[in-house]
Formats: structure tokens, sequence, C-alpha cells
């Protein structure tokens, strides 16, 4: 006898049937297209899955005369469905999770629903991907079709009552849906209820490995079974994949690698809503587990990204394979940290703090760094993100990990496997069968009629090929550069760039939210339009600037608006040191614009300034227009000391008090001035009377400081 069992994925199907001792005795494989449509439509055509799967289970099925099959199951892709007429017919095509079609269905599953709420009950985090929202998109805009369907199915419950005239889903696809509650392990009434959906319309939930019934005769006879085949109910195909690499207990993380990177573990009991931000979803498992399912998108599809144009090898040397790029690189890397830094948020980051807005980023270059270096630094990324899901996981539930169980097209890199067993500290084994998912669904059709548990089934037919272990020495030499990762990617995530270029810089607008407080730079070499920055920000903030203006609304560090040459800058908070001075070496401060500083500055205000004019709201300390040629600095609060230190010209206005004024200045009037659109009196001071005066039609020119009465 042989065990069927059946993957149906996104662009193909596979199929194998297994011997007793897990063995795989044969395999077919067969390819299918997704049909893209306007408006974020993504479907499959059933008939071209079907196809597919017939031809595929029907050639198995001739390999296999000898040791004829007699249970089968499934993997399947989660999310997916169809709508059902009652003649047993698609009433339309399958929609796929990558169909966003629901958009505004799933802003009014916000609007009605608590999104903690329905991570208790449903374990999955909002999305537009899950089944929800695309049902409610039929029932508000093909009501024809809503109203004729009899069932939605999965492509799991479909098969099955294709087969045997009974629609059955298992509880780990059904976890997928959103309309399911993982812990009653039933469709949820809350749920439907609040949407007006008919319970009715879904299938009967039954656990992973229950058996269901017997092939009907005309489909038994049209796909070549030469026995009775028993169906068993299988799965969502990482939940299943899992299953077939043998992860079926805590203490193992699952890795699988491919254009996405999907890391998994099992708990005994859920994630919490307290927990939702984490963005892990939870899936019924076996017996009372869940499987707990994040990672990311930015897989190997950045090894193509970097093949196709860093490295331009897209149509170089008839390298189109990722993989022949990979081996390119692959012997000639050390384990040791390399100098750059990557960041691999091509598609946002995943868990455990997943942002679908954050972007992907190269730091740290210089003229020693290489493509190779380049290369290696993705796979240090890589390995970097899968430690930050095993840290939340130990910290947060106190499981100890001993062991990262890697399927996938990556996990056949002896070096990547070897790297991230380093970097993470941890062992790393594979499984002898690498194509998990559909190795999994055999295993649940054999454990259905087995009377072993399917945990133990799978202890006994799933042979680990490769180990990795880690050195710890190595492991100490990645921590620094662990800890940077983390640093830098906390502040990637706390700011964005808001804003749209216009057709000249004076019509660009940049708006930064986050917390930007130790980035550096912004509106360097400025010369028109507007940054606003909605946090606090580092130094040399409008630095050379030119032209436009530049908010900030918190505080700003030191050498705000160093040798600005024009424009405004407005800072709400407080300011550092060295506004508007001239850059350290240098004797060329600011020669225009405006800087408003609403609260208090440091020292240095000024220095060596030739034009414009600093206003500070607040208190300044020490050293104001020292060797300064010109300019205007207001300060409305109090002073310490050192204004106009060797000032051969400029104006201070002083409005609070002067603690320590400098000997070489002497009062020579008493005056009225306006000073930023108020009018007071001053005593004016002259000087600095020991630095050169020029003169201007035979008088002496003067700096002055007025001092308010």
């Amino acid at each position: 006898m042989s065990y069927m069992g059946v993957d149906l994925g996104t662009s193909g199907c596979r199929v194998i049937a297994i011997d007793e001792k897990g063995e795989i005795i044969a395999s077919e494989k067969m390819s299918y297209q997704l049909k893209h449509g306007k408006n974020f439509f993504i479907e499959l055509i059933p008939q071209d899955v079907l196809t597919a799967f017939e031809a595929c289970v029907y050639k198995v099925n001739a390999k296999v005369k000898k040791d004829p099959v007699c249970s089968l199951s499934f993997s399947v892709i989660g999310e997916a469905f169809t709508p059902i007429g009652e003649d047993g017919k698609p009433l339309c095509n399958t929609l796929m999770p990558m169909d966003f079609r629901g958009l505004s269905e799933f802003s009014y599953i916000e609007e009605k629903f608590n999104k903690g709420k329905l991570y208790t009950i449903t374990g999955q985090p909002l999305h537009p991907m899950q089944s929800l929202s695309k049902i409610l998109w039929l029932k508000h805009n093909q009501q024809e079709i809503y109203q004729k369907t009899w069932k939605f199915l999965c492509w799991e419950d479909y098969l099955i009552y294709l087969f045997t005239g009974k629609p059955v889903i298992d509880f780990s696809l059904a976890s997928r849906t959103m309309c399911f509650d993982i812990k009653k392990k039933q469709w949820s009434e809350e749920i439907l209820d609040t949407f007006n959906i008919n319970p009715s319309l879904f299938a009967q939930e039954e656990p992973i490995g229950t058996a269901i019934d017997y092939i009907m005769p005309k489909w038994s006879e049209k796909l070549g079974f030469k026995e009775k085949v028993i169906v068993i109910s299988g799965g969502f195909d990482q939940s299943i994949a899992a299953i077939g690499g043998g992860v079926v207990k805590p203490g193992i993380v699952s890795d699988s690698i491919g254009t996405t990177e999907c890391i998994g573990f099992i708990l005994n009991k859920p994630i919490e809503e307290n927990d939702l931000e984490a963005g892990y979803q939870n899936n019924c498992f076996i017996d009372d587990t869940y499987f707990i399912n994040g990672g990311s998108l930015n897989g190997a599809v950045i090894l193509n990204w970097l093949k196709e144009n860093i490295c331009l090898l897209k149509n170089k040397n008839g390298l189109s394979n990722t993989a022949e790029f990979f081996k390119i690189f692959e012997n000639k890397l050390e384990y040791n940290p390399t100098r750059p830094i990557f960041f691999p948020y091509f598609s946002g980051s995943g868990t455990p703090k997943p942002n679908p807005n954050l972007k992907g980023g190269l730091f740290m270059l210089d003229l020693s760094v290489d493509i190779k270096d380049i290369f290696k630094s993705f796979l240090e990324s890589s390995c970097f993100e899968v430690k930050k899901n095993i840290e939340w996981l130990e910290n947060k539930f106190d499981e100890k990990i001993n062991e990262i169980r890697a399927f996938g097209g990556g996990s056949q890199s002896n070096y990547w496997s070897q790297l991230k067993s380093h970097i993470t500290c941890k062992h790393i084994s594979q499984p002898k069968i690498q194509d998990a998912a559909v190795f999994g669904a055999a295993i649940v059709a054999m454990s259905g009629l087995k009377q072993s548990t399917l945990k133990d089934m799978v202890n006994d037919l799933v042979k680990v090929d490769k180990f990795y272990k880690p050195n710890f020495e190595i492991s100490k030499l990645y921590q620094d550069k662990y800890l940077m990762y983390k640093i830098f990617t906390q502040y990637l995530e706390n700011f964005k760039f808001e804003g749209k270029a216009g057709e000249t810089a004076a019509d660009t607008k940049i708006v930064v939210n986050g917390n930007v407080r130790r980035m550096k730079r912004f509106g360097q070499q400025m010369t028109a339009g507007e940054i606003i920055i909605n946090s606090d920000a580092d130094m040399y903030i409008g630095g050379w600037m030119k032209g436009g203006k530049i908010t900030v609304k918190g505080n700003a560090d030191s050498f705000l608006g160093i040798a600005m040459e024009g424009g405004e800058i407005l800072i709400e908070g407080d300011a550092q040191n060295h506004v508007g001075s001239a850059y350290r070496g240098d004797w060329r401060g600011m020669s225009g614009g405006l800087i408003r500083v609403k609260g208090k500055a440091g020292n240095d205000i000024g220095t060596a300034m030739t034009g414009g004019t600093i206003i500070i709201e607040g208190d300044a300390f020490i050293h104001v227009l020292t060797h300064a040629e010109g300019g205007t600095v207001i300060i409305k609060g109090d002073v310490e000391g050192r204004v106009g230190g060797q000032m051969v010209k400029g104006d201070a206005y002083i409005l609070g008090n002067l603690l320590y004024p400098l000997p070489g200045f002497k009062k020579v009037a008493t005056v009225e001035k306006e000073v930023d659109g108020a009018t007071y009196t001053f005593d004016q001071f002259i000087g600095d009377l020991g630095e050169r005066k020029e003169k201007k039609k035979g008088e002496i020119i003067y700096g002055n400081i007025f001092l308010k009465k």
C-alpha cells in the first residue's frame, strides 16, 4: 500500500506517493497560471487547477500499481476560496490571498469590529488577504453570485466535496478565513452575525487527520485509483509543511526559505490580543496545539534583485538562475561580520514588528566594500531577522528554542545555514525530504489509517539529513553587529517621509514623521521648498541652506543653520550649541536667512556671523556673536555672558538680563527700537573696542549690544 499527498499552491500542483517507511515512490507536478485583472483582482481558474490535479494524480497512480494508494490528504494555499453553486460547480474563479479587491470591505470590518477582539477570536491580525473581506465584497458588489452561493469553499473542502460529496474543512485552513473561532473550534457566530453571513455557507469543521469517507467510484476510476481510497482532512500549507518538516512540538522553530521566509513554531495556547502588534498568525494544529506562523516577504526574492540590479547578471553569462548566482559567491565567504548593514525591507518588515511601510536600505558603505560584501550582508540580515523572532518567542513565553528546522530552496546553501546557526546560537537541522508540504500531506494521509498518533508518525517518518552547530566564538563576533542592526531598525521603524515632489524644488514639501532625534543634516544645502519634521532632530539641520523653510516640531541639536545663506528655520522647542555659527575651523558663519528658536539655546550663537537674523525666544548661555562681522541676534530671555567677544559689527538685542557683560563695550545712548514686531527702550552699547574697526563715510563702525531697560 501507499499513501498520497497533494500540495496545491499558488502556481502549481505537486502529488507524491510514499510507502510504509515514508520513502517517496512516485512524484508528479504541473504548473498553472494566476489570472491578473484590474482593481487588484488576482484569481485562479478552477478548471486549470483541477486539470493539473487530475493529471498529476493519474500519473502517480500509474507509477504505483504494485503499491496502490489507499488514502490521500491535502496541503493547500490558505485564504483562497471559491463560491460554489448548488450544482457543485464554481460560480466564479478562485479569489486568491493577494487579491485585494476587498479593501473597502476591509475598512468596513475595522469599523464594525475591534481588531483586538477579532484577533482573540480568530487568531489572525486583520488583513485584506483573508477571506472575510472578499466574501463581503461579493455580497456588496456581485449580489447575484452571492445569492446563488451554496458554499464558500477553500481548495481542501472543495476537493473533499467533489470526491466524497461531503464539504469538510480542517481547523487549520478554517483558521485562515477570519470567520473561525480558534478556541471553540467552530465558525464564529459573533463575527458572522455581525456581518449577516449565514454559517451554512461554510463547510463542516474537523481536525487535521480526520477520515472523511471513500472517494466515489466515478472519481476513483477517473483518477486511476486501483483500490478503495479514503480521504483524510489535511490543511493549510504552512501547517502541513510543519508536519512534513517534523515540527510538531514546542522547542523547534520551522524556517522555510523560498521567495519569502516563513517562521513557525508550536504553542499550547494561542497568542492573545495584547500581543496583536507582533503580527503572528495563530492556526489550529494537531490536538489542542497551535501552529504560530510569522516571517517576512523578504526572502530569496532579494537575491534575485541583487543578481539583476546590483550585479547586473540578468543576461550575462547565461545566469538566469538565482541558485547559480548564489554559488558564485558562496565559496568565497567567511564566517565573520562584513562592514555593510543590509536592511531587507523591500516589501516592508515582518514579525515580530510588521510594518508594511518600512523600506530597505544599505548602510556603512566605504571604498573597501565590494559586491561580495553586499551579498553577504543580505545573508546576515536574513539571519538577524530569524534571531529577532526567536528572541521574541523565548522572552515572551519563557519557551526555550533548542533547534531550527530548515527547509525550502534557501536551506540548501551550506554557508547560509551554517551562518544562521552561528548568528542565532541554535542548532539547525534539515529534513531529508525538503518538499515538506506535500510530504506532510502524505504523512497525514497515512495517519488516517494507522493506530499511531500523528505526532508519533511524524517522529518515525521524518528523517533529518544535515546538522549545523553554532561556533560560539563566531557568535560573539556577531553580537555587536546584531545590536547595531536592531538599533538602526528601530530608527527606520520610527520615522517615515511623506509628501510629493513638485515640478520645481519650490513646489516640493517633505513631511518627516516619527522619532528622528538621531538623524542629522536634514535640509543641508537646501535651496527651496519646505521640510516639516514632526519630532526632535539631530545636528546640522539646515546647514549651508540657501532657501526654503524647515520646521522642527521638537528640539534641535547643535550646529543648527551653520553657514546658512538664506531661507527660514523654525524650531518649536530648544536648540543646542552653535546656532547659525561657522563650521569648526572656518570663519564663515551665517550670512543670510532667519532662524527662530521658540525655546532656549546653548552657547556659541552666531559665531563669525556676517548676516541674517537669529531669534531665541528663551534663554541663552554664553558666547553670542563672537567674531561677528554682521547680522542680528535677538534673545528674549536671559544671557549669562560673553556677548560680542571680538565682535567687529552686527547687532545683539537682549530683552532679559545680561548677567556678565564684557568690559570691551561702553554705553553710548538710550534708544527705542522695534524688535520682532514690538517696540522697546534699550541702553545701547558699542564694541568690541579692542577689535579693529571699519569706517563708513569717515565714521567708525561698531558692533552693538542693546539691553532692554
